[in-house]
């Protein structure tokens, strides 16, 4: 008898098991989803809310680092011919924000300076219309020979590399126009 009911008990607990491993499989589909989906509205938005990336700007920086910070960001929202990206900087207000002020108190040439901060101001907005021709020409002042862009990242494909580059961690997402 006492066999028997050990029997039991342990398909009782087989059975709970199963049914917790179901039910944690369930909120974990139902999780990744919540973050595909959340993945999907930054890379439709352009920026990514409360986000902290500190870019270790140090005082006196050749302008050719900055454009090169400028550079990666600009991967998240491009396509090219070859499908070669070296570098990821996210494109979000808080590095947008650092690079805009670090340019801002520089020294550089004031037709780079006011080059740069062109850009800057359109993406302080939230206006990526242009980052196929604002990424080909920084490529092309740093001698870029791979990577060329050709387009705009799809949404999917904005989210893609968010995903790759930059993990799941981040914070709530908000919306900005395009």
């Amino acid at each position: 008898m006492k066999l028997k009911t050990l029997k039991e008990k342990i398909k009782v607990h087989k059975k709970k098991s199963v049914a917790i491993a179901i039910v944690a499989f369930t909120i974990m589909v139902l999780a990744t989803s919540a973050i595909a989906h959340n993945m999907l509205v930054v890379a439709a938005t352009g920026n990514i809310d409360n986000l902290k990336w500190n870019l270790h700007l140090k005082p006196n920086m050749p302008e050719i680092e900055i454009a090169q910070i400028m550079h990666e960001m600009t991967h998240q929202k491009v396509v090219s011919e070859d499908d070669q990206k070296w570098g990821a900087i996210p494109m979000c207000n808080d590095t947008i924000m650092q690079v805009y002020n670090y340019i801002w108190k520089s020294n550089y040439p004031k037709e780079d300076k006011d080059y740069y901060l062109a850009i800057l101001d359109k993406w302080k907005q939230g206006d990526f219309s242009n980052v196929v021709s604002d990424h080909n020409e920084i490529w092309t002042e740093e001698g870029g020979t791979v990577g060329y862009a050709v387009g705009r990242a799809t949404p999917q494909q904005e989210a893609q590399f968010v995903l790759v580059h930059f993990g799941l961690h981040w914070p709530t997402f908000h919306t900005l126009p395009l």
